[in-house]
């Protein structure tokens, strides 16, 4: 026996150097980072708690059936979710067996002065499932006494019950779960990234060369955002110029330290396998050897396989943070009866499930979307594909053709024909009747004081207001398939008779509708300004409390006059948008305009803006027509004119249901707010904005019930939240499972997308990272992951936009025509590609972004890039 065998401590914690190759009580991650240990590599000096101790902690606290295999049997229920979060606070209150807590004040005592930067205590699950779950259980770090690790081992235990946690074993078919514990020296490192040779098992990025991804200062917040660096190590070498963070770690590794990096690697490789993720941190010239995966993806999400194409469903610009429960609960039901009954409408039924989410991210199933329309008529996969964005064109079409290909029945064909042409020339007359009793509903629930209302009709409220907001949405979708229609059939007409014309003609001929809501916020928005610059003192009070952290959230909180009053009449009107306005955590700018205001600063610095970009849009599409008019026949010309106007005509249909949608989420969000005052007035211990932690229809259950109490779910939903905020950003689109951390993408000089809104332009990249950008300047090029209408205003003063989720007739795409600036959407990648400054020529037409300032040494006109915009960062 070795001589720390023989210590007080040593029976329990065991150092990774003496684990065996078999050995399963210790974990997978220690089993791992034991072989790499064995191989010689820097991993931190770690000791093992043994999984057995788990499994005996849980069985003397748990209460009768809330052990771990009646918590999955009971996975996604009311009753399950109830349990987990008792037996998470039943965990978190208990003690630790004697002999574990004097084992660790001996360790401490012996070894705690060798750890200037404390101690991490980490979760190793047991078993195959243990890859899929094990991002689900929480770790600690920096913990200084041996009181403090105590209390870590038992929120890491504490962890496995929660209802994420629970979630994950089910969804990998786990029976029972056992979790050994790693207490490891705190590594303080300068910088932290991994590297990989491949995105999935079989599927090489670029042959035998090793791709550094993720690569991000130590600071534990900066995994919220997406990766800054993603290149082969090989980039740089003979004549390419490597990117400055790359030549930089280079530099600090010099050739040792960056041989140890690749020895890293390949030891990794031999030991785990060929889908080795090594994580690593540096500190000097010193690489420490973090954690390793041996697939560099999770499992795929529920309802899907690998085969199975996912996009996120955008929910507007408010960073990278997961959905609230309560705003997943309610978009997910709203987005799926809105699809299943669009769909209805054209005979048309999906197969596989629509929806999947994971991490508090909701993802749409487009493979199971393409499926069930593909016996419309004149409608391909590729089509609805690109309509809905998220991938780049050449994904969309490799991913129609391998796995959807031509998969129409004919002999359905006059069926669902008949239907789609029904409902096109249906639309009109029933959604002015359904707008009529949405308008009906939508009265007298603004007319409720909710204060007065008790519990079980606030619950009769709360489910009236989301019935409300499913009528909206559906009636927004069937209303965006007609013009997709119309989209449609327009391009083939003219592709009759000109092959070659580009994607965003159509977009060109059908813009300058006129009138649409969020179009017409900009130039309100203007007339904000304005009256802001006609008061410098208002102005400048602006300014000054911006500067100083200070809030302005409100009219009332400016002095009486002109700006006070214009921005009082422009809340009137828009008062119901917020940036991400389908979360509902988030205030509208009738409750809190402070992030408007912000957006006044910012305008403020330009000086005076006039916005008349409407006019210059209809010039514009009517200029674009004339120029294909004489290429057609005159009955596709009338043809063509014909589905201009009928274009229009939806497009001004849709902008009004817009309106209901965001009054619909205003009172959806005022019903909550009320429910959330009475839960804490209920029980004090429940922090302001608890109730959003919650479904809609958990809420609408505690409030019909009168015994709301969910103080235990609120705070188990909390913890869940705050951990998930932390993980790195999941990716916006993928194929088949998402990826565990940032597979890297080799670097191009020119990007491809769908051009939704024509023009060509020059300007420099400004990165649009969270809600507003710091700074702005006419003429910029926006980079956004997907075009808020609420950044309209900045939309009109911008040179283009390039987003990476959103289709051709998406609300983004449709606000960049109307305000005539050209718009690339579908832009896999496009935020971790493009550096923020950096000189841009975009072309809305044909959907390229052009990076100017790149090295010649990288052909800028060569094929398309080779690797799949699934190949994306890890998504850090």
């Amino acid at each position: 026996m070795s001589e720390e065998r023989e210590t007080p401590w040593g029976d329990l914690l065991r150092p990774l150097g003496e684990l065996g190759r078999r050995e399963r009580r210790v974990g997978d991650k220690a089993r791992k980072l034991a072989l790499l240990v064995q191989a010689n590599l820097a991993v931190p000096s770690t000791w093992v708690l043994e999984a057995q101790h788990y499994q005996a902690f849980i069985e003397r606290v748990l209460p009768r059936k809330h052990d771990i295999r009646t918590l999955i049997k009971l996975h996604g229920t009311k009753a399950g979710d109830e349990r987990c979060a008792r037996a998470y606070e039943e965990l978190l209150a208990a003690p630790l067996d004697e002999s574990i807590t004097r084992a660790v004040e001996a360790f401490w005592e012996e070894h705690g002065s060798a750890f200037p930067h404390g101690m991490a205590v980490r979760p190793s699950l047991v078993g195959a499932h243990a890859g899929a779950a094990g991002s689900h259980l929480h770790s600690r770090v920096g913990l200084d006494s041996a009181a403090a690790v105590v209390e870590a081992i038992i929120a890491v235990w504490a962890s496995s019950v929660l209802s994420h946690a629970v979630a994950a074993y089910a969804d990998a078919a786990a029976r029972d779960v056992a979790v050994a514990v790693l207490l490891q020296e705190t590594v303080v490192v300068e910088q932290q990234g991994l590297i990989t040779r491949t995105t999935g098992p079989n599927d090489p990025v670029a042959g035998a060369d090793w791709h550094l991804g993720a690569l991000l200062p130590p600071s534990r917040k900066e995994w919220c955002r997406r990766a800054t660096l993603l290149a082969p190590l090989s980039e740089g070498r003979g004549a390419q110029a490597a990117p400055a963070p790359l030549e930089e770690l280079r530099d600090r590794l010099e050739p040792a330290g960056f041989e140890q990096l690749l020895e890293a690697g390949t030891v990794a490789e031999r030991e785990i396998g060929k889908g080795a993720v090594v994580h690593f941190g540096v500190t000097g010239k010193k690489v420490h050897v973090l954690g390793v995966d041996e697939h560099p993806r999770w499992a795929p999400l529920g309802g899907g396989d690998e085969a199975t194409t996912w996009v996120t469903i955008g929910l507007g610009m408010r960073g990278l943070e997961p959905t609230t429960r309560l705003t997943q609960s309610v978009i997910e039901r709203v987005v799926r009866d809105a699809l299943e009954s669009t769909l209805a409408t054209l005979r048309c039924k999906p197969e596989q499930p629509l929806i999947g989410s994971r991490d508090g991210h909701s993802y749409l199933n487009l493979v199971a979307l393409a499926e069930a329309t593909a016996d419309l008529p004149l409608v391909s996969a590729e089509d609805v594909l690109t309509a809905v964005g998220g991938f780049s064109v050449d994904r969309i079409r490799r991913l129609s053709a391998r796995h959807l290909g031509d998969r129409g029945s004919l002999w359905r064909w006059p069926l669902t024909g008949t239907s789609a042409m029904r409902e096109q020339y249906a639309l009109e007359r029933s959604a002015a009747e359904l707008e009529r009793g949405i308008e009906r509903d939508t009265r007298a629930l603004v007319d409720m004081d909710f204060t007065l209302l008790p519990a079980d009709a606030l619950s009769t409220t709360l489910t009236s207001a989301q019935a409300l907001l499913e009528r909206c949405a559906g009636l927004w979708c069937r209303f965006t398939a007609a013009q997709l229609g119309c989209q449609l059939t327009l391009r083939s007409l003219l592709r009759r008779r000109i092959p070659d014309v580009p994607d965003g003609v159509t977009g060109a001929l059908t813009s300058g509708v006129g009138g649409l809501f969020f179009a017409s916020m900009a130039p309100a928005f203007a007339r904000v300004v304005s009256a802001f610059h006609g008061e410098p003192q208002v102005a400048a009070l602006l300014r000054d409390r911006l500067a100083d952290g200070g809030k302005l959230s409100r009219p009332g909180d400016l002095p009486d006059g002109r700006a006070r009053g214009a921005l009082g009449q422009f809340l009137a009107r828009y008062g119901d948008i917020a940036f991400g306005a389908f979360e509902l955590a988030v205030p509208r700018w009738r409750d809190d305009a402070s992030e408007l205001l912000r957006m006044v600063a910012l305008a403020l610095e330009l000086g005076p803006v006039r916005f008349e970009n409407e006019q210059r849009a209809r010039a514009l599409a009517d200029a674009e027509l004339l120029r294909f008019e004489p290429e057609l026949s005159r009955v596709e010309r009338s043809a063509v004119r014909h589905l201009i106007e009928r274009y229009r005509r939806l497009a001004v249909g849709r902008s009004s249901v817009e309106r209901h949608v965001l009054r619909a989420l205003r009172l959806l969000r005022a019903v909550t707010v009320d429910i959330d005052r009475r839960l804490r007035r209920i029980d004090p211990a429940i922090v302001e904005g608890g109730a959003y932690h919650c479904s809609a229809e958990r809420l609408a259950g505690a409030m019909k019930s009168g015994r709301p109490e969910l103080t235990r779910i609120i705070r188990m939903r909390s913890t869940e939240r705050a951990a998930e905020s932390l993980e790195p950003a999941p990716p916006l689109a993928f194929a088949g499972s998402p990826p565990r951390g940032a597979i890297p993408l080799l670097p191009t000089t020119q990007l491809y997308g769908l051009g939704v809104s024509p023009g060509v332009i020059e300007g420099r990249a400004r990165l649009v990272h969270g809600v507003l950008p710091d700074a702005v300047h006419p003429g910029e090029v926006l980079v956004v992951s997907a075009l808020d209408p609420a950044l309209a205003p900045l939309v009109a003063i911008s040179g283009a936009v390039v987003a990476e989720l959103g289709g051709i007739v998406s609300s983004g795409a449709e606000l960049a025509r109307e305000l005539a600036v050209p718009c690339v959407t579908g832009v896999a990648d496009a935020a971790l590609h493009l550096r923020d400054g950096e000189r841009l020529r975009v072309d809305g037409e044909r959907g390229t972004i052009q990076r100017l300032e790149l090295s010649t040494s990288v052909e800028a006109t060569g094929p398309r890039p080779s690797v799949e915009s699934d190949t994306r960062a890890f998504s850090g």
